[in-house]
């Protein structure tokens, strides 16, 4: 330190003054290490020629004196004290965040009581700084943290209130010297919230969930409008129950509901959230009430007797059959009815007077001896009952025996003048299955005489004689018919001679 009084540094101390001034911060300088160090004042480091001094630059410029002597070095020239004066500012930056993380205000932000704006700091900033937040002409303050970031509590009236913000962050070094950095961000402030409508479809198409329904899974549809989007998730809740699904393109959604819970209610709600790119958030709603009806309607049917007599015979059994019957309970006119018969299936309507009346194939009948019934009558919920009914009959195509006789014609089978004038009584027998009763048709001469099997089997007819002299041969025939309506025709030709010419006679 003494070399600063060499000559070489005379010309930086220019009066006694000066020198007498130096010496005595030489002095002071020398002895600081001592228990109570003699202090150096700024008047007396300006005296000697040292420029652009504050109070806390001279703090700093002795602070760095005492540094250099500890440090067994040496200062040679007033200009290398003059140089120890620290003049230079500190660096210092600071960077706002976003506010929020889309740098727009929605309303449920603006209606918060604070917001955090939060940001960091650079360069020389550090720890314990304070940052300034200026918004709506209100000012806030928060301290630097370790990371160099910094996070501040700002009312959300004031941020919805403007659409700029400020930070600034004033640093100091231990020369006194500061900066302050600045930086600000502007954001929008957006609190119209958008509009959604929502709009719910009849309930199972009817607004009416039957037994069937239920059971089983309901597609609940509907519309949105207005600011709603696809994509948007609407929400059903019925029974206390909640489904989900997604807004279509066309603003429709399809959502499976289970039958079980529509059953168990009255009412479905449907809601749907719709957010714009604010964040604003809107809830529409519809309410969609129905009836559930899960109690089906009764039903019945019955079968009239099958071809009158329960029995298919031959001739039945080569045409159709009119099969015929009645319904009762809820059964409709309209309803539809099914008779079921060799595996085969016929249908007809039910008709005002609540009776049926269906053509079924004889053949099927024959091949059968059942025949069922069914009819299904749906009431207004869709609830369906199904009634059945079936009949037994039996089937009979074996045609009877039938055999008749014709006796002889006139007893000589000779029609003569005589006989050929009045009725000649033609006789005969019939036979097998042959009944009292059946009749017997005799042709002759193209002209019919009819007449009845007596109880012994036999059959006595009056023929008029005039047609048996017309012709050369009769016929008989007798028809027979079973139980079961099968019919057998047995026949008879007897041939004779007609002689109406009297013999010629002479007498003497």
């Amino acid at each position: 330190m003494g070399d600063i009084l060499d000559i070489k540094t005379s010309s930086d101390v220019d009066t006694l003054a000066k020198l007498q001034n130096l010496v005595d911060i030489v002095n002071k300088i020398m002895h600081h290490s001592e228990t109570t160090p003699q202090l150096i004042t700024q008047n007396e480091l300006e005296s000697i020629g040292i420029t652009n001094l504050t109070s806390d630059r001279t703090q700093d410029l002795l602070s760095k004196i005492a540094n250099t002597l500890n440090d067994n070095l040496v200062i040679d020239t007033l200009s290398e004290i003059q140089a120890m004066v620290d003049t230079t500012a500190p660096i210092a930056s600071i960077n706002l965040d976003k506010v929020t993380t889309d740098a727009i205000i929605n309303i449920n932000e603006a209606n918060m009581a604070n917001i955090t704006i939060s940001g960091e700091v650079g360069d020389d900033v550090k720890e314990g700084d304070m940052v300034t937040l200026l918004v709506n002409g209100k000012t806030y303050t928060g301290n630097v943290l370790t990371d160099n970031t910094f996070s501040i509590e700002v009312a959300s009236g004031d941020l919805a209130s403007d659409t700029r913000i400020s930070a600034s962050v004033i640093i100091t070094d231990t020369a006194g010297n500061s900066t302050t950095a600045t930086d600000a961000t502007t954001y929008s402030v957006d609190t119209s919230p958008p509009s959604a409508s929502i709009s719910l479809d009849t309930i199972a198409t009817d607004n009416i969930i039957n037994a069937s329904e239920s059971n089983q899974d309901i597609t609940i549809t509907g519309t949105v409008d207005d600011d709603v989007q696809a994509g948007d998730t609407v929400t059903l809740t019925a029974n206390g129950q909640t489904s989900t699904g997604l807004v279509q393109e066309d603003n429709t959604f399809s959502i499976a509901v289970a039958g079980s819970d529509l059953a168990a209610d009255t009412s479905i709600e449907a809601s749907v959230t719709t957010t714009d790119t604010a964040g604003n958030s809107t809830t529409a709603t519809d309410d969609k009430s129905y009836s559930v009806d899960t109690t089906p309607p009764s039903a019945s049917i019955t079968l009239d007797t099958i071809a009158t007599d329960n029995i298919i015979n031959a001739s039945e059994s080569t045409q159709d059959i009119t099969i015929t019957g009645m319904v009762g309970d809820d059964v409709q006119v309209g309803d539809t009815v099914t008779l079921t018969v060799n595996g085969q299936t016929t249908t007809g309507l039910v008709q005002e007077d609540n009776t049926f009346s269906i053509a079924v194939s004889g053949s099927d009948l024959a091949a059968d001896t059942s025949i069922s019934a069914s009819v299904t009558t749906t009431d207004i919920a869709g609830n369906s009952t199904t009634a059945t009914d079936a009949k037994t009959y039996s089937v009979d195509t074996t045609a009877p025996s039938a055999s008749i006789t014709l006796d002889t014609v006139a007893t000589d089978n000779i029609i003569n003048a005589s006989e050929s004038t009045h009725d000649i009584t033609i006789t005969g027998t019939v036979g097998d299955d042959v009944q009292a009763g059946d009749t017997v048709i005799l042709t002759v001469d193209s002209t019919e005489f009819i007449g009845e099997v007596l109880a012994d089997n036999t059959f006595s007819i009056a023929v008029s004689g005039s047609n048996l002299a017309a012709d050369t041969s009769i016929e008989a025939s007798v028809t027979t018919t079973d139980t079961a309506g099968n019919s057998t025709t047995a026949t008879d030709t007897e041939t004779y001679s007609v002689a109406t010419t009297p013999p010629s006679a002479s007498i003497t």
